[in-house]
This record gives structure tokens, sequence and C-alpha cells, in this order.
């Protein structure tokens, strides 16, 4: 959702000393949004970026540069989306296993993924046990032929990759490695946050509760997304102010 579990209004504000706009969305079934979650699929979600970065451009004047960033499932939705005309891009525990794997985060086992993408498939839509939730056979099928490091690999642009010690309760360390290595593949230096959040969830919030520790994080984790944001998107002389 657009609140980016309390980081992404801190970090537009970051943002907007500088002088950089920022626009945050939900995505359909999340936050405020009135649609159904059965329409939460990669292809409406990468639509919704579109118009996103349309009202932008249009209704705020922003005719510059442009970063993304996108946190879990939102980063793979960033990673996807990922082209030339993206200066900058910040990646938080993106879901970005390979095809399927990517929704790991719902069952680990690769055999009852592929179960339940028969079972979308033949029902049109999927309940998801213990997340309240229906997703549309479109959705599971759009996973499975995703495949977001192979958009990192090809990406020039500046970029930011985070992950935490929390994000293997969803993800798995081969999509993290990934994740990482697709990023290096690239062959131009990148901001790896992955070893500097061990004491965060997958939310970058204190793992044990700790209100001060969660300060900490946010304010490490929003702090150095600006920074990247900063540094690609204004001028020399501005981002050095």
């Amino acid at each position: 959702s657009r609140e980016g579990d309390g980081h992404f209004g801190p970090l537009a504000l970051r943002l907007a000393e500088k002088g950089i706009a920022a626009l945050a969305l939900d995505f359909a079934g999340c936050g405020d949004s009135v649609e159904d979650t059965a329409a939460y699929t990669l292809d409406n979600m990468e639509a919704d970026v579109r118009a996103a970065v349309d009202y932008m451009r249009t209704r705020c004047g922003a005719g510059g540069p442009l970063g993304l960033l996108g946190h879990s499932m939102g980063g793979r939705v960033v990673s996807l989306h990922l082209s030339e005309s993206i200066a900058a891009a910040a990646l938080w525990s993106p879901a970005n296993g390979n095809g399927l794997n990517g929704l790991e985060f719902i069952d680990h086992d690769a055999n009852n993924l592929e179960s339940m993408r028969q079972a979308a498939v033949e029902a049109g839509s999927y309940d998801v046990s213990g997340w309240n939730v229906t997703i549309s056979a479109d959705f599971v099928n759009q996973m499975d032929t995703s495949h977001p490091c192979d958009f990192i690999r090809e990406y020039t642009g500046a970029l930011l990759v985070a992950f935490n010690g929390g994000d293997t309760e969803l993800l798995s360390q081969t999509t993290i490695d990934d994740t990482l290595q697709a990023a290096k593949d690239r062959g131009t230096d990148f901001v790896d946050l992955s070893g500097q959040f061990a004491n965060a969830n997958h939310n970058y919030q204190s793992a044990a509760g700790d209100e001060a520790e969660t300060a900490a994080i946010s304010e490490s984790i929003e702090g150095q997304t600006a920074q990247v944001f900063i540094d690609a998107l204004l001028p020399a002389d501005d981002a050095a102010v």
C-alpha cells in the first residue's frame, strides 16, 4: 500500500525538502483501494505505475528524471518496469523469485506452488489460506512467466537493493542471492544494503518490537534510499546542498 509500513511518507518528505516530487499508490485490494484482490495482477500493477507516472508528468509538472521504489511485491513490479527511462530504482526486499517461485511467500514448496497454479487455472481464482485473500489465475500465470532478475541485469541506472534478517521467513535465500547477483552482473556499482538490517523484519521494523530500534532502522533505510534518489535525480550542485 502507499503507506509502505510507515516508511513512504517520511521518505517523501525527505525528497520534498530537496525539491523532488513523490507519489505513492495503493495496488488493487491494498490500502484504500476499492478494487477486489482478484484485480491484483502484475499487468494491473504495472498499469498503475504507468498511470502514476503519467499523473506526475501532467498534473505535477514533473518533467525531469524519474525514480521508482518498491517493497516486496512492489519491488518485483519495479524490477519488471526497469528501463532506460528510469534514472534510479530502489528495491526493498523484492519478491523476485524466478517465475512461480515469486510466490514463495505463500508456500516455499515448488510442488505446492504448481498445484496452486493448476487449481487457480481450473477455477479462475485461488483462495490463499491464512491470507484471507483471493488471487486470480491471471496473477498466478503472470508470476509464472515473469523473470525480474533479467531486467535488473540490463538496467543501467542508479540502483539500491536491500534485504533484511527477517526476509527469509518469506523469501528464499536463493531469491536473495539471485537478486544481488543480478545487480552485480550489471558491471556497475550499486548500493547494497543486504547486510545492514539483521534485526529487522520484512517490513523494516524491529523484529523484537523495540520502538527505538525501529526508529533507527527507519532512519537508516529511508535516509540511504533518499540519498540515492537525490544523487541520481538532481543536478550535482543541488544534490550536494
